[in-house]
């Protein structure tokens, strides 16, 4: 039976092309638990690319790309859970008196670069897909809105240091008075609760919230919520 399962689970995967560029959530590959609705369980290191959205692991030193994720039931990155929502996996964040998913989503954004005389430089804007460059947080390390990287220009025979940083575009889903709600920027905060509006709007500018950090996301929601009470 185990050999069957076994067999199941590879056809559920596929391996991943090289030239595919990916931004993983977490620093490293983790511990990870699949269970699968039909009861089959898998432990494997897997890691969450953030930037395509898909859940990537190791196989035989391969990286594989795990398909069909509507047959999942969940999957535990560690100790953290996630489910199949929206057609993507969402981690599943506890409060005191409800659930958030998220569902991440990060970009690499090179903001510019630093010259000899440390003097920061903003070329026109562009928008690149990291390859392991860890997020954290919620999910792992840190989960703010930007984690910063540089790398060596080739502008100025090498002297110059491209800086890059890491942007969320996270939407979060929760459920109020029986329905779900989808939220992914301040706008639709506000749509989400028109009747508390401008007490939200009173908070949102005394704490400054930004809605690209996932805690303040996260924090903001929690006080809307309980504006119901």
């Amino acid at each position: 039976m185990r050999k069957i399962f076994t067999l199941i689970f590879l056809t559920l995967c596929t391996i991943a092309f090289a030239q595919q560029k990916r931004l993983y959530l977490f620093p490293d590959f983790v511990k990870t638990k699949i269970v699968y609705k039909a009861g089959a369980k898998f432990m494997i290191m897997a890691n969450y690319d953030a930037a395509n959205k898909k859940v990537m692991y190791y196989q035989n030193q391969e990286l594989m790309e795990l398909v069909s994720p509507e047959l999942v039931d969940t999957i535990f990155f560690d100790n953290q859970k996630w489910v199949y929502h929206n057609k993507q996996f969402c981690q599943v964040v506890k409060r005191d008196n409800h659930e958030i998913l998220i569902g991440w989503n990060i970009t690499k954004v090179h903001d510019g670069y630093v010259g000899v005389y440390g003097i920061s430089q903003v070329p026109s804007q562009r928008v690149e897909l990291g390859d392991h460059f860890g997020m954290g947080g919620i999910a792992g390390a840190g989960g703010g809105m930007y984690n910063g990287s540089f790398g060596v220009n080739d502008k100025n025979g090498g002297r110059n240091m491209d800086v890059w940083s890491n942007k969320n575009h996270n939407t979060y889903y929760f459920t109020r008075k029986g329905k779900e709600c989808k939220v992914n920027n301040l706008k639709s905060i506000y749509k989400a609760f028109p009747e508390h509006t401008d007490k939200i709007k009173e908070c949102v500018g005394s704490n400054k919230t930004i809605m690209m950090e996932a805690r303040q996301a996260l924090a903001l929601i929690d006080f809307c919520l309980s504006l119901d009470n």
